[in-house]
């Protein structure tokens, strides 16, 4: 939820501007809150499915153990910070995490984002129980106000085969298509088996759809757990891709400014610069025999310093490794002698930005000596420090061994 005061405005960010809650054009102010509609194909998408028995311990974030588990699963980059939400469905033995996640590189300066295809969840329940939408190509149905469903269609054919996949699998046949575009409608409605209508049917025929249900879902989110898209930490203007775009723009601007007489001066430079290399070339050449024999030492030795440099950055990229090395090595004696097993370890890291997340699994015939490893790993200052955190999953039993995941990140939040 954000919190807002008596004072601040919602205004939604279009192309063109920015429009008020009545969608007339307007300048937002430093105490806004500036609300936009990002579309679901710029975003990064995936699904993490956890059993019951494997999901983390009440007094653990779950938005912090999901963003390392997506990191030691190679779908975040360990050295990228990332703005993400997710979606979870409830099944019998197993949760399901839809991530949808950011660069905050590419995060617009102070703006809160709702992806398109989460706008629905806005509107009433009644409006979208037998309603299918589509976002640009992005068809999304949604069942006892979740959204169960999501399909990337290209033509009339594959909207379709979606629409006869969700009858068959949720026993309802949606009865119209929401969609975001006139240029949809006019270029599929002939060839797909329901009606389709436009967006601003259910906005009252409003001359922004899109921005009308941006406002509807982000005030229905101060009083519901709505996700919206937005960094722990405020992005500075100054660090984002936008203002990198305008420093290069800028300096583009001023190369072609300065180019004409840049041309001109370097053309009387290369003049003066000619003359005196001629000069130069021709007592160069009355000396070259004289010094040929007493340059040849010194040409060896420009050829030694470049070997010991080549040697010296072998060095630094085997030391640069010796960390992990040492981790891996107080792991074996931290567990050696207590009847357990490390299996399945991965690491994933960036040496020279000393980023990095490994996840491993312990197994042992004795559920103990699983808690008293845990421990051992929690209060070890080479594990669990300012910059190192450990999360674990709970333990999961079969007939034979008891066993657990463990995460560890470096350096990571």
């Amino acid at each position: 939820m954000i919190l807002m005061g008596k004072k601040t405005k919602v205004v939604f960010s279009t192309p063109d501007g920015f429009v008020d809650t009545h969608l007339r054009a307007t300048k937002p102010s430093k105490t806004d809150t500036i609300i936009a509609c990002i579309k679901s194909t710029s975003l990064i998408k995936a699904q993490v499915r956890i059993e019951n028995a494997s999901l983390p311990l009440s007094n653990t974030a779950l938005s912090d153990w999901l963003y390392a588990k997506c990191v030691a699963e190679g779908i975040f980059e360990p050295n990228i910070s990332y703005c993400f939400v997710y979606l979870c469905q409830d099944f019998a033995s197993e949760k399901v995490f839809q991530i949808y996640a950011l660069d905050l590189a590419y995060f617009p300066a102070h703006q809160i984002l709702i992806p398109d295809i989460f706008l629905p969840m806005g509107l009433d329940l009644t409006k979208h129980t037998q309603s299918v939408f589509l976002f640009d190509k992005n068809l999304v149905f949604y069942h006892q106000n979740e959204l169960v469903y999501h399909s990337f269609c290209q033509n009339p054919q594959e909207i379709n085969k979606a629409l006869d996949y969700i009858h068959a699998i949720y026993s309802i046949a949606p009865s119209v298509i929401y969609a975001q575009d006139s240029e949809t409608l006019e270029l599929i409605s002939s060839d797909v088996s329901l009606p389709i209508l436009p967006l601003s049917a259910l906005t009252g025929e409003s001359e922004n759809p899109i921005a009308t249900l941006a406002f509807l879902y982000f005030s229905k989110s101060q009083n519901n757990a709505l996700p919206l898209l937005f960094p722990s930490t405020p992005i500075s203007f100054y660090q984002s891709k936008t203002f990198d775009l305008l420093v290069k723009t800028l300096c583009a601007t001023l190369l072609m400014l300065l180019y004409p007489t840049s041309e001109f001066l370097y053309s009387i430079y290369l003049k003066h610069r000619f003359e005196a290399l001629t000069k130069e070339n021709l007592a160069t050449l009355q000396t070259i025999a004289t010094y040929s024999q007493s340059t040849a030492p010194e040409k060896n030795k420009a050829q030694d310093t470049a070997l010991q440099d080549h040697l010296y950055a072998l060095y630094q990229a085997q030391i640069a490794y010796l960390p992990r090395y040492n981790l891996l090595a107080d792991l074996s004696k931290m567990l050696a002698f207590k009847d357990i097993v490390v299996e399945d370890i991965r690491l994933t890291s960036d040496i020279f930005q000393d980023v990095a997340a490994m996840s491993f699994v312990l197994s042992s015939l004795s559920q103990k000596n699983i808690i008293n490893a845990i421990n051992a790993l929690q209060n070890s200052p080479h594990w669990t420090n300012a910059k190192q955190q450990i999360f674990f999953e709970a333990i999961s039993k079969n007939q034979e061994k008891s066993s657990a995941e463990i995460i560890w990140v470096r350096n990571v939040f």
